[in-house]
């Protein structure tokens, strides 16, 4: 696949970009409008080619803003079809429902697969951050920044708040979970989200403790891993374990 802009400012060899997820099409969407060439390489037939036309939403919570207008200030326009959520229900370990609302989209549901318009390949919530890393990477080629230093000051921090909320989630049990629909439930659901998921000083004090205790690599109990396709027999990290293990 290969992407360019009508410009005469090419650089004469294109810029091969591995994968073609969210990060690596925003990589190759932001480079293409900055008057390089690109030539994406997706290892399968087609990009969501592992993705069954199914559903997942690109979260707006991460910034105050609109996803969509940040990206299309990056260059990336949103022609994909997309359904701008912005109510739903969520219901606790008891089954009581708790009505979420958003005046803003809480997250936008698209399709990947191979009838959407704009293919992802990354299950689940966290979207944003895949297209913010590729957006990142595509800005260190192109005005010679070092990627590292960018990805660590934007997204690092954001990334170790997501992980002390994980380690809370889990300890919380299901009466702390009920806690928390509860009382997103009574606010604007973007708002309450978008702080949660922003450095404050709990989350900072626990950082350390949830670094520790997801230390070891997330295994998946639902997996055998014989003629498996799950993401650790697919990228060979049990075969890789069990060698460092021998």
């Amino acid at each position: 696949m290969e992407i360019s802009r009508t410009t005469s400012d090419f650089s004469s060899d294109p810029f091969p970009t591995i994968g073609a997820g969210p990060a690596g099409l925003a990589c190759a969407i932001v480079l293409a409008r900055g008057g390089r060439r690109v030539v994406v390489y997706e290892r399968r037939k087609r990009p969501g080619g592992r993705f069954h036309n199914d559903f997942q939403g690109i979260e707006n919570w991460s910034t105050e803003s609109n996803i969509l207008e940040e990206l299309a200030h990056d260059g990336i326009e949103a022609t994909f079809d997309l359904v701008p959520v912005r109510e739903g229900i969520a219901l606790d370990a008891w089954g009581t429902a708790h009505s979420i609302k958003s005046e803003d989209a809480l997250y936008y549901l698209v399709r990947r697969g191979d009838e959407a318009g704009f293919q992802v390949s990354l299950a689940g919530f966290g979207i944003t951050y895949a297209l913010r890393s590729g957006i990142l990477a595509a800005q260190s080629l192109l005005e010679g920044l070092d990627y590292t230093k960018l990805w660590r000051t934007e997204l690092l921090p954001l990334l170790h708040t997501s992980v002390a909320n994980r380690y809370v989630f889990n300890i919380a049990g299901k009466w702390g979970r009920r806690w928390a629909q509860s009382r997103i439930s009574r606010s604007d659901a973007k708002k309450t989200l978008h702080r949660l998921y922003h450095p404050w000083w709990l989350s900072r004090a626990i950082l350390p403790l949830a670094l520790r205790r997801y230390r070891a690599p997330l295994k998946d109990k639902s997996c055998d891993h014989v003629n498996c396709r799950c993401v650790w027999c697919e990228h060979g990290l049990m075969d890789q374990k069990t060698h460092e293990e021998s």
